[in-house]
This record gives C-alpha cells, sequence and structure tokens, in this order.
C-alpha cells in the first residue's frame, strides 16, 4: 500500500502510482492504479522465482515522479517448510524384507498451517536397514510426498525418518512392525490340485499347491508347510516344503488303496490348516478315454517375438497309462500359427489380435479328449502414445467388434502420454482377470480382457470392469491389465451406439476411474460402506479445476468434485453424482438415444492419477445441467443403469520385468 502525499503533507486523490519489481522478476497486479480519497493505491505483489530479498518500486506515474520501495524476502519451499506430518502409512504390519502395502504419506506445512508444494522430502529408515523407494520426492499441490517403504530384514518395530531437505529442516518418524515369515501367516489355501480322480494306488497327476497368505491376502515366502494324508490315504513327496516367492510350495500326493475320497492337510507353520481331497478308483478293466487334468492358460504374446511352447502332457492324462497323440489348431491362423511336435504344442505370434486355439489327446485305441484356450497377439511397443489392446474374448459380431474398437479410439485420443512398459522376463502364470493366463511379451500400455459370462441374468448388471494388474507405485501404479464382462442375458439389449457408450463407460473403470481414486488418496467421505448420503467428493486438483471452469464455481451443494453417494457397493464412490452431472458419461447411467459426453473432468482426473492427457479431447459439457429423472428414464427405456458394474477381486503389483511383487488386496474401491 503507498500514500501520496503533497507538498503540505495532506493526501492526494487520483495520482496514477505504477508499481514494479526493481530486479525486473515478479509481477504487480494492477501495475498501475489511482489513489483513492484518502490518497491510496495498493496493488498485489508476486513474487520472483529466485530466493532472497526482492524490492518493488512505486512512483508517481509523471516524468521524475516522487518515488519509494518496498522489501520483501522470497523462500524456497524448503525454506517455507515449519512443520512436517505423517498423514498415511503409519503404523503398518508387514512381512520382513517386503515393500508394505501402503505408501508413507508426508504433509509439509508453513507457519500459518498452510501446504508447502514443491518443497523436497527426504525418506530414510531410521536404522539403516530397509529402503525408501524414492528416497527423495518433492509435495504436490497439496503439500503431499510419499514413498514405498520396504522393510528391513530383521523382525520388530522399524522406523522412517521424513525430513523436508534443508539443514535443519523440520522431521518426523513412521513406524511399522516388520514380521517373520511366521508371524505373517494368516491363512493356508488350496491353489490347486485339488479334487482330482484317479486310480487306487496311483500319484495324482498334478501336483498338490498350498498358497500362504498374510491378513491382506499377499503370499508369504519362506514358511514350512507340512503335508499329512489321513490315515491309509497313501503318502506324499515331500511331506513338507518352504512356499517360495508366490507363496506356494507343493507335494506330490500317492494315493492310499482304499476307493472313494481320501484326503490329505496341509499345515502353515503349524498355524492355519487346509484340506486337499481325491477320489480312488477301481483300476479299470476296459479302455478309459484321456481326460483333461489342467486347462492350458491363456497366452499373451507379441508380434515379432517368443513363441509359446505348452507341454501338452501337463494338461492331459490317460488312466490307462496310454502314450497319447497330440493335434492342435487355431481358430484364426493369421493372428497366431500352430505347430505339433510330439509332445511340444508351440504357438507363433503372427499379427495382432485374438483367437481360440482346439488341442486336443488321443489314446492308442482312438478315444481322445480335447480343450480350447485363448492367444491374444499385442502389437510391437510404440513409445510415441498410450496404447490400448483389447483381448477380444467374447466372439463378438462385426456389429459389435466396431462399437468396442471405437470405444478403444476414444481413450487413446483423450490420453497422450506413454506410460513405462512391462517387459515379462519369466514364465509364471498370472491368476487375475478371471482368468490364469502366461505373458511372453512386453506390455506397452492396457491389455483389456473382453468376456462374456453369467452376472446376474436378465435386467440385472448389465457389465463389470476393473483393473486386475497394475505397475508399482514407483512406476506409476498405473493399470497394466485390466477386464470388462458384458452379462450374456443382456448383451442382446445393446445397439451399436449404447454399445459403445457402454465400453467407454467400463473401460474408464479398467483405467482406474473409480476404481483408484482412493488408491491415489483422492476419494474423501466415501458412502460405503456405511454412510450412504455423505458429502463423497474426488479431490484431484486438475479435475476440480476442470470442473469450476465448466461452471462449478457456482456449485453450493458441497465439496468438489462430487461423487456417487447412495453407498451401494460397485456403484457408489465409483461414479460421478449423477444429479450433478447429468447425462456425462461416467455418472451411472447410459442413455443409448441421447449424447453420454467424455467431459473434460473426467480427463483430468486421469491426469491426477498420473495420465499424460489431451484435454482438447474432451465433448462439451456445462455445469449446472439439465438433470434427468434417471429412474423414470430407466422405467422409459430410455437410460440403461450400470449398477454395480466394478468388479472386486485381487489385483498384482508387478515390477518392470513382470515380477508379480503382491497383492494390492480388493479391487474397485
Amino acid at each position: 500500500v503507498a500514500l501520496v502525499l503533497d507538498d503540505l503533507g495532506e493526501p492526494v486523490p487520483g495520482a496514477r502510482v505504477a508499481f514494479a519489481p526493481a530486479d525486473g522478476h515478479g509481477a504487480a497486479d494492477p501495475d498501475t492504479v489511482a489513489t483513492d480519497p484518502d490518497g491510496i493505491a495498493h496493488t498485489l505483489w508476486t513474487l520472483g522465482d529466485r530466493p532472497g530479498p526482492q524490492s518493488l518500486a512505486a512512483s508517481v506515474a509523471i516524468a521524475d515522479g516522487p518515488s519509494t520501495q518496498a522489501g520483501a524476502t522470497a523462500l524456497t519451499p524448503e525454506e517455507a517448510a515449519d512443520s512436517i506430518r505423517v498423514v498415511a502409512g503409519d503404523q503398518q504390519r508387514g512381512l520382513q524384507g517386503r515393500a508394505l502395502r501402503q505408501p508413507v504419506v508426508a504433509l509439509v506445512l508453513d507457519d500459518l498451517g498452510e501446504p508447502v508444494p514443491g518443497a523436497r522430502v527426504a525418506f530414510a529408515p531410521a536404522d539403516g536397514h530397509g529402503a525408501a523407494d524414492p528416497d527423495t520426492a518433492a509435495t504436490g499441490p497439496d503439500g503431499r510426498a510419499r514413498t514405498t517403504w520396504t522393510l528391513g530384514d530383521r523382525p520388530g518395530t522399524q522406523s522412517l525418518a521424513a525430513s523436508v531437505a534443508i539443514a535443519g529442516g523440520p522431521a518426523v518418524q513412521a513406524a511399522a512392525t516388520a514380521l517373520t515369515p511366521e508371524e505373517a501367516v494368516a491363512a493356508i489355501e488350496i491353489a490347486s490340485g485339488d479334487g482330482q480322480r484317479r486310480i487306487q494306488g496311483r500319484t495324482l497327476v498334478a501336483p498338490i499347491v498350498a498358497r500362504v497368505l498374510d491378513q491382506a491376502g499377499a503370499p508369504v515366502p519362506g514358511v514350512r508347510v507340512t503335508f499329512a494324508p489321513a490315515p491309509n490315504n497313501g503318502s506324499v513327496n515331500p511331506s513338507s516344503a518352504r512356499t517360495d516367492a508366490g507363496g506356494l510350495a507343493e507335494t506330490r500326493w500317492t494315493l492310499g488303496e482304499p476307493l472313494g475320497q481320501q484326503s490329505l492337510v496341509a499345515t502353515a507353520a503349524e498355524g492355519p490348516s487346509v484340506r486337499a481331497t481325491a477320489t480312488a478308483v477301481e483300476r479299470p478293466r476296459e479302455n478309459t478315454p484321456p481326460q483333461v487334468t489342467a486347462r492350458v492358460p491363456t497366452l499373451v504374446l507379441q508380434v515379432g517375438g517368443r513363441s509359446g511352447v505348452l507341454a501338452a502332457n501337463g494338461y492331459f492324462s490317460d488312466a490307462d497309462g496310454d502314450a497319447l497323440r497330440f493335434s492342435a489348431v487355431a481358430s484364426d491362423e493369421t493372428v497366431g500359427s500352430v505347430v505339433v511336435r510330439g509332445g511340444a504344442i508351440e504357438i507363433g505370434p503372427a499379427s495382432p489380435g485374438s483367437t481360440q486355439v482346439r488341442i486336443a489327446a488321443a489314446d492308442a485305441d482312438g478315444a481322445s479328449a480335447s480343450q480350447t484356450f485363448w492367444i491374444t497377439v499385442v502389437p510391437r511397443p510404440d513409445a510415441s502414445a498410450y496404447n490400448i489392446h483389447v483381448a477380444d474374448f467374447t466372439g463378438l459380431g462385426l456389429d459389435a467388434r466396431g462399437p468396442v474398437v471405437s470405444a478403444v479410439q476414444r481413450w487413446e485420443q483423450a490420453i497422450a502420454g506413454n506410460l513405462p512398459s512391462v517387459l515379462v522376463r519369466e514364465d509364471h502364470v498370472f491368476h487375475a482377470c478371471r482368468q490364469s493366463f502366461v505373458v511372453l511379451a512386453e506390455l506397452d500400455d492396457l491389455v483389456a480382457f473382453a468376456l462374456i459370462g453369467e452376472i446376474d441374468g436378465p435386467g440385472g448388471t448389465l457389465a463389470v470392469a476393473n483393473q486386475c494388474v497394475q505397475r508399482h507405485p514407483a512406476d506409476s501404479g498405473l493399470p497394466v491389465f485390466g477386464f470388462f464382462v458384458y452379462d450374456a442375458a443382456d448383451l442382446d439389449q445393446l445397439q451399436p451406439d449404447a454399445m459403445h457408450d457402454v465400453t467407454l463407460h467400463e473401460l474408464g473403470h479398467v483405467l482406474g476411474i473409480g476404481t483408484l481414486w482412493s488408491y491415489f488418496g483422492f476419494l474423501q467421505n466415501p458412502s460405503w460402506p456405511a454412510s450412504p448420503g455423505a458429502d463423497t467428493h474426488f479431490t484431484g486438483p486438475l479435475a476440480r479445476a476442470a470442473f469450476d471452469a465448466a461452471g462449478g464455481t457456482g456449485y453450493t451443494g458441497g465439496s468438489k468434485v462430487p461423487v456417487d453417494n447412495r453407498g451401494i457397493p460397485g456403484s457408489g464412490d465409483v461414479h460421478w453424482r449423477q444429479s450433478i452431472f447429468g447425462q456425462e458419461l461416467m455418472d451411472g447411467f447410459i442413455y443409448p438415444n441421447g449424447v453420454n459426453p467424455l467431459s473434460a473432468v473426467t480427463i483430468q482426473s486421469l491426469a491426477d492419477m498420473g495420465y499424460t492427457v489431451d484435454a482438447s479431447a474432451a465433448d462439451a459439457w456445462t455445469f449446472p445441467v439439465t438433470t434427468p429423472d434417471a429412474a423414470a428414464a430407466v422405467r422409459r427405456g430410455e437410460a440403461i443403469h450400470l449398477k454395480n458394474d466394478v468388479a472386486r477381486g485381487p489385483v498384482l503389483v508387478v515390477d518392470r520385468n513382470g515380477r508379480i511383487l503382491r497383492s494390492s488386496g480388493d479391487g474397485g474401491q
């Protein structure tokens, strides 16, 4: 504030005063202003982007007019920091030597208690054991910095220091309890091999595989599992085994002589146990046809990449001990070629797409068994754009396939930046996306499995979707694999336009809209499970700015951005609030004969989660809208309620080499 006086010391009204940073850095707004009746002129001074003393000149706007200067000190974000505290990820329990499930989040505040953006925070295990990734992170617009804490390899209480990266900067500590493998055990389950049939006294074809899990449902390595058949129910080899990195331990079970059901018990670390059963059948007196003993997993291959090779004997058996002859054929050989060499089936990738392969096993008498499995071939990596590959396992006709392709292209327009590729270097089976699959490819950027299944019959849930494999938080935490399932009982009601919009909506959930809001810390006041009607809202700064830019500055109904608050699992907390957003794509309804715009708010919510987006790809949408009566529109057949369309299930976390690090728990909200 500047005061202009005349030669008698009286205030001078109406004099123009010019304000200008003395060193050319920063800005004054306004830069010229007339004094009021009290001789006072004022401006807002934005400091320049260098730390230290700065000055602002104020002068009467006339040649050789009187002038003066104001001074201020510009602080770096670190210098502005007054305090730091842990706001998430404290007091966790996890397996020693493993990354904790939740990130540790530190909040940096200034002396007025306001968040400080751009401040560097250093994370370091206080006793030198374990690691933080990253070990230094800058606070975001909300003043928060986060890291993934991998515990040290000793059990007990451990601590992580978080400090503002400046000499004498404020610091705080988070604590966690590191558990031994035995302490971490919460449950054991039979992962595979249960329920087999075999001739009495024979060894089962498939091993009995047990999986040991911790309280969060993540696999626990290094735990001794003992296998003990019931009396007269045969023997096992080995009788005990330690779990591998995936929490799995296995044994081979030779049945006893009694006919009928036999059992064995698998026990983890003298704690929880689980029972496996098998049926012993009488020795055959005539030829028994081959049997399918295991399902062939889906194969994900890449153009120009490795071929998939299956050992067919691992998926069929013959109770008579006959040697089996194998044959195989692909439904669409333009996608993949099939070559049979004895018991080895080689699948060669040819061009992007999906197809079924039928494999058959025949014994010496000509009796046979067969099964089909899917392969999908993804394109070569393209680092110049964000790419979605849909593995079409639906058998959709041409009328439906076109809308699916156009929905994929619409999201590829909205997302402009490439994500880190995942190059799978190890041959292991992923149990996710409601199936089992093996990956022999470099994944860039997202693979979405399209499926048709039985959900809940006619008139219920039309489709469900979610991600099932996501990148490590240090590599963005964004999805690598996802899936969407159409209910076979409701599929006939979808015309091409509605098919496009439903698929576009479900792919939005696969990308993380609604499904990853809590994971990234943007969902506030959730309505599910116990607070229907709460002021549920999304706090991502870019989505909030887009909402305001679309007219949301006039929204007075609560906090922004408003989210479905009906408290319905799979529907509430994962869509925008329909009463505010009207017919926007990511509310809970689709209008097959109308417009379902993809708004800038939705696109910028992806940017808040870490995607690079092109907001100009948004459709027109403004607030307030003329909100349709959704329930009445559903009754009239003018709207489709996408109720309960977020699937729940475990989500695997992988590193850049495709190694499964852990399960992030139940997907969806």
